[in-house]
C-alpha cells in the first residue's frame, strides 16, 4: 500500500500530467491519504534536528509534525474551498470533489521537496502549475480559465489571511475585556 503512494508521489514529480489523468477516477479519500502522507514526511524531514534541518523551526515538541500537518491541512482545504468558490463563479463548475482532488494532489511538490533550501521556493510555483493542470483535467476547463481562477484565489486567500492576521487578535482582545 505504501509503495502505491510512493509511486504516486514519484509520478506527481516526474510525470504529473500522466499521473493526474490516471488519478481522475480515484476516490477523494485516496487523494486525502496521499496529502497526509506527503505532508507528514515533509514535517518529519523539516523537524529533524540531527540533520540540521530545523534551523527554521527550532522545536523540541514531539507532536510538532502532527500539529504542523493539521495546520497545513486546514489551510490547504481553506484554499481549496476558495479555489472552488472562484471556479464556480467563473465557470459554473459544481464538483467540489474534483476541485479538492486537484488541490490535494497539487500539494505534492511543495511537500516532497519544499524542505530543500533553493528548490523549496520553486516547488510552490510547481504546485500551482500542477493545480492548474489538475483543474483543467478534472473540470474540463481551459488552461487560461484555470490560471485566472488560481490567480483570483491567491489574491482572495492572501487578503483573507491578512485580515485574519490583523483582526483576529483584535477580536480576541475585545472579547476578553
Amino acid at each position: 500500500m505504501v509503495s502505491g503512494y510512493l509511486d504516486r508521489i514519484n509520478g506527481m514529480l516526474v510525470q504529473p500530467q500522466t499521473t493526474l489523468k490516471s488519478l481522475q477516477e480515484a476516490p477523494l479519500r485516496s487523494a486525502f491519504i496521499h496529502f497526509l502522507l506527503v505532508w507528514e514526511i515533509f514535517a518529519a524531514l523539516f523537524c529533524l534536528g540531527g540533520l540540521g534541518l530545523n534551523l527554521f523551526v527550532p522545536t523540541t515538541d514531539p507532536w510538532y509534525p502532527v500539529e504542523f500537518v493539521v495546520l497545513v491541512l486546514a489551510g490547504w482545504l481553506f484554499f481549496g474551498l476558495v479555489v472552488h468558490a472562484v471556479l464556480r463563479v467563473v465557470s459554473g463548475q459544481k464538483s467540489v470533489g474534483n476541485t479538492c482532488r486537484a488541490v490535494l494532489y497539487a500539494a505534492t511538490p511543495l511537500a516532497a521537496i519544499g524542505w530543500m533550501p533553493v528548490i523549496g521556493g520553486l516547488s510552490f510555483i510547481w504546485g500551482l502549475l500542477l493545480m492548474n493542470q489538475g483543474l483543467v483535467e478534472y473540470h474540463g476547463i481551459s488552461g487560461r480559465t484555470a490560471a485566472a481562477v488560481l490567480f483570483l484565489s491567491l489574491v482572495l486567500g492572501i487578503m483573507a489571511f491578512g485580515m485574519a492576521y490583523y483582526f483576529l487578535p483584535l477580536a480576541i482582545t475585545l472579547l476578553i475585556r
